[in-house]
């Protein structure tokens, strides 16, 4: 196959997406196989329920509007809430093909169409487009491919018992209200929703209501990391973190660093100001809902635009 490596922010080599492209008929039958294969995993509910992507009628807006509400009932109630966005770097070219057999042979895919997906990621030799023409053909070792119509759902695979042991776990966040069932009586019924994770692709957050439950969360997804080979940015987390408010005033200090145990390894990481945003999905969220930076941005880019013109 062909790789044309996509330019992020700083145009650097080191920092690109590289896309790989293919024949056309090679993607008509894979296009094929995957929306067989798509279809069969929504209609049967086979894969966990916070991963939102890979699947048909899957989008960024579902995980988007949980983390808003999540973040308002923790306002409303004020309940303790951390939520933290880790860093995975290049996830598709870390994936395991023995681990990635094993996986599919757990949610019972067939054989034969296990052997043909696995094949295409077998005995592969790419070349890179450059401004100076094709570089010279290169043995591929391991990996699925970027461009690949298949690899979403691969990796949603790939992911899911990871999400499905957590998921298991008394970790969770949990929002609650009162579904009032008649309304001369107010007879009503407490409707819980539990929510410890929400992924979408690579792009995955862990919430919970304690520390010591979020460090649960992250040994039982390093000792994941280690054995299938997926590379963590442990440093480059991004944590959110809201205490209870007593007299107005937070019982924990947002300028001192708090000590996670991410696994085997213990991080410094600096808790976001509660009124200073991260980006989750391309939509900045901070921890007291304050709109402000955001509106802040909007005048930023409107003012841009107006002095192109």
């Amino acid at each position: 196959a062909t790789v044309f490596p996509i330019a992020k922010l700083k145009r650097e080599l080191s920092n690109s997406r590289p896309i790989t492209l293919f024949e056309t008929a090679h993607k008509a039958l894979i296009t094929l196989l995957n929306h067989h294969l798509t279809s069969t995993l929504k209609q049967h509910n086979i894969l966990q329920t916070n991963q939102f992507t890979g699947l048909p009628k899957q989008s960024t807006f579902e995980p988007i509007r949980i983390v808003n509400e999540i973040i308002q009932d923790a306002i409303d109630n004020n309940n303790e809430l951390w939520i933290l966005s880790q860093d995975m770097g290049k996830a598709y070219d870390h994936v395991n093909t023995f681990q990635l057999k094993n996986m599919m042979d757990s949610i019972k895919l067939p054989q034969q169409f296990t052997h043909l997906i696995l094949d295409l990621f077998k005995d592969r030799m790419n070349q890179v487009i450059t401004a100076y023409g094709k570089t010279t053909a290169y043995d591929v070792l391991t990996g699925i491919d970027q461009g690949e119509v298949i690899s979403p759902v691969l990796w949603c695979i790939y992911y899911d018992p990871l999400l499905a042991e957590i998921n298991k776990q008394n970790l969770k966040y949990t929002v609650s209200c009162n579904n009032i069932q008649q309304v001369p009586q107010l007879n009503s019924a407490v409707i819980e929703q539990h929510v410890p994770a929400l992924a979408f692709m690579d792009d995955t957050q862990w919430i919970t209501d304690k520390k010591d439950k979020l460090e649960s969360m992250l040994s039982i997804a390093d000792s994941f990391y280690r054995l299938n080979d997926i590379q963590i940015n442990k440093e480059k987390s991004e944590l959110m973190m809201r205490t209870k408010m007593y007299k107005r005033c937070y019982s924990h200090t947002h300028n001192n660093k708090i000590n996670l145990q991410f696994g085997r390894e213990s991080i410094s990481i600096k808790a976001k100001h509660p009124h200073e945003s991260t980006r989750i999905l391309g939509v900045y969220f901070n921890i007291e809902n304050d709109e402000q930076y955001l509106i802040s941005k909007i005048k930023a880019k409107i003012d841009y635009l107006t002095n192109l013109m």
